[in-house]
C-alpha cells in the first residue's frame, strides 16, 4: 500500500460492544457471522483496549488519538473541542466528512460534529417536521411488526442514501454508530429469543428491568441480587441485539459491494466500551477499567492491500486508529503528530506495537447516587502479563497470566511492582499531559523509561 493513496474511509463503532462477545473473538455462540466473514478478509487484533469506559472520552480518543485527560472530554464536561480529529483532518485533505448516529451523547450539542461536512443524529431530526412525521410512522410500523431496533434501519437507508450520491466525487470519510448493545436489550423478533432457551424468564419483570439497565444502581448498593440463570437470560438478550445489529451489517456490506465501493474502502469496526454482566460485582459500565469494559474489537479491512485473515494478539489502543489512518495518507504534519501517545499499526502484521495501553475512568456520578466502593475515578496501565489499576480510593494489581479474570488482587504481597507500575502511570501523565511528577523521581523515570520504551 502506497502513501498518499486517497481511499475511502469507514468508522464503524459499536457501541457498548466487548470483544469476548463476537464469535470471531471466540465467543461461544455465534452472533456475528458476517463480521467474521468480513474479518477474514483483513486484520484482527485481538487484544485491543479502549481508552476509557463511557462514550463521549472514548469516541474522543477514537478521533483524536490522544488520552481523556489530554483531550478533556471526560468528568462533567462532555464537550469534544479538539482542534485536529480524524474528520478534520480527512476533511483538510480532499475527503467529504459524514457521521451518523443514534446516541444523543455524540451530537452537535457536545461538539462531536466538528470536522463532518454533514452530521445527522437520529434524535435530532426536529419534531414536527414532514421528514420526522414520515420517518416516524415507519419506524412504529417497522416496531409494531419487528420490535424497536434503536434506528438501525433508519441509519442504513440513510448511508445508502448519501453514499448513492458519494460514489463518483470525492473520497469520502464516513463515521457510524450503532447503538443496539446499549441498554435496553430489547432485539427486534426473531433475534429476540435467537439465543434464550427458556423463552419464558424473558417476560419476567425482574429480568425487564435488569435488560432495561433500570436495575442497575438497585444491584450495586446490594438492594437485589441477581442470579446465574438471570444474568445468563439478560446476557442472550444482549446478544441478540449484537446478532440484530451484525444481521444488519451484512446489509450494508452487501450494498458497498454492490457499488463497488468496498474495493476502494479502508474500513474500520470498534467499540467504544464493554459491558458488565455480574463481573467484579457490577453492572452497565462506565465503572472501573476491568477487561470487561475496555477489551474491545478492533478489526481493520481493506481488500487487496492489507493482509487477509491477519490475527495480531500484541496489545493495541484505540488511540491508534488515528495515527494509523494520518500514516496511511502521509500526513507529516508536527502538529498532528505532537504528543500522541498511539502509534501507527502499519505494517498490520503481530510485532509488539506498545509495552502497556493505558485507560481512564472519570465519570462524574451525581453525589446522592456515588456508591465511594465503586464510582471511583481511576487509571490503568495495562500490559501482556499485568493490569495495575489507580484510584484514590485504592491500589489493584493483577496478574493476567495466572488471573486472566482479574480475581485476586496483588497489591499488598507486592509492593514493589506497585510502586513500578505507579511510576510508569506518573510518566504516562508526564510525558503526554503537561506533568505531575515529582523530582526525586524524575532520574528513575528516565531509567524507567529507557527500560520500557
Amino acid at each position: 500500500m502506497q502513501k498518499k493513496q486517497k481511499f475511502n474511509v469507514i468508522l464503524i463503532v459499536m457501541d457498548t460492544v466487548r470483544a469476548d462477545h463476537l464469535s470471531c473473538y471466540g465467543y461461544h455462540r455465534k452472533t456475528t457471522p458476517n463480521i467474521d466473514k468480513l474479518a477474514n478478509k483483513g486484520v484482527v487484533f485481538e487484544n485491543a483496549f479502549s481508552a476509557s469506559t463511557w462514550t463521549p472520552p472514548s469516541h474522543a480518543s477514537i478521533f483524536s488519538g490522544k488520552y481523556p485527560f489530554q483531550h478533556g472530554t471526560l468528568g462533567k464536561n462532555v464537550k469534544f473541542r479538539e482542534k485536529f480529529s480524524l474528520a478534520s483532518v480527512l476533511q483538510r485533505h480532499g475527503y467529504r466528512t459524514v457521521g451518523i448516529t443514534d446516541c444523543c451523547l455524540l451530537s452537535s450539542v457536545t461538539g462531536f460534529d466538528r470536522g463532518f461536512d454533514l452530521f445527522i443524529n437520529t434524535s435530532e431530526i426536529p419534531l414536527f417536521s414532514r421528514k420526522f412525521i414520515k420517518e416516524k410512522f415507519k419506524d412504529i410500523f417497522r416496531t409494531v411488526l419487528q420490535g424497536y431496533d434503536k434506528h438501525t434501519y433508519r441509519i442504513n437507508e440513510i448511508i445508502k442514501k448519501i453514499l448513492n450520491g458519494y460514489v463518483k466525487e470525492k473520497p469520502f470519510f464516513l463515521f457510524i454508530n450503532y447503538f443496539n448493545a446499549h441498554v435496553p436489550y430489547n432485539p427486534p423478533k426473531p433475534f429476540r429469543n435467537k439465543f434464550t432457551k427458556d423463552n419464558s424468564g424473558v417476560k419476567d419483570k425482574k429480568i425487564k428491568r435488569i435488560a432495561s439497565g433500570e436495575a442497575k444502581q438497585d444491584f450495586l448498593r446490594g438492594k437485589i441480587s441477581i442470579s446465574k440463570r438471570e444474568w445468563d437470560i439478560v446476557i442472550s438478550l444482549y446478544d441478540g441485539e449484537l446478532a440484530y445489529l451484525d444481521y444488519r451489517l451484512s446489509e450494508l456490506f452487501k450494498f458497498l459491494e454492490d457499488k463497488g465501493i468496498i474495493d476502494d474502502t479502508f474500513l474500520i469496526i470498534t467499540s467504544d466500551h464493554g459491558e458488565y454482566f455480574g463481573e467484579h460485582g457490577l453492572a452497565g459500565h462506565v465503572l472501573n477499567l476491568y477487561d470487561e469494559i475496555i477489551h474491545v474489537p478492533l478489526i481493520m479491512v481493506y481488500p487487496k492491500h492489507l493482509p487477509n485473515g491477519e490475527r495480531i494478539s500484541n496489545i493495541v489502543s484505540t488511540v491508534d486508529i488515528f495515527p494509523t489512518m494520518i500514516d496511511l495518507l502521509g500526513i507529516k504534519s508536527a502538529l498532528l503528530w505532537d504528543r500522541l501517545p498511539g502509534v501507527s499499526l502499519r505494517p498490520f502484521e503481530n510485532k509488539k506495537f506498545h509495552e502497556f495501553i493505558f485507560a481512564e475512568s472519570d465519570y462524574v456520578v451525581p453525589e446522592e447516587k456515588r456508591i465511594p466502593k465503586i464510582h471511583k475515578r481511576c487509571k490503568c496501565i495495562r500490559t501482556e502479563s499485568h493490569k495495575y489499576i489507580y484510584s484514590p480510593e485504592s491500589e489493584e494489581l493483577y496478574d493476567l497470566i495466572k488471573d486472566p479474570s482479574e480475581q485476586t488482587n496483588l497489591a499488598q504481597k507486592f509492593p514493589e511492582k506497585v510502586s513500578y507500575f505507579k511510576k510508569i502511570l506518573n510518566m504516562v501523565i508526564q510525558l503526554y499531559g503537561g506533568g505531575l511528577l515529582s523530582s526525586r523521581d524524575r532520574e528513575i523515570i528516565r531509567r524507567l523509561r529507557k527500560d520500557i520504551m
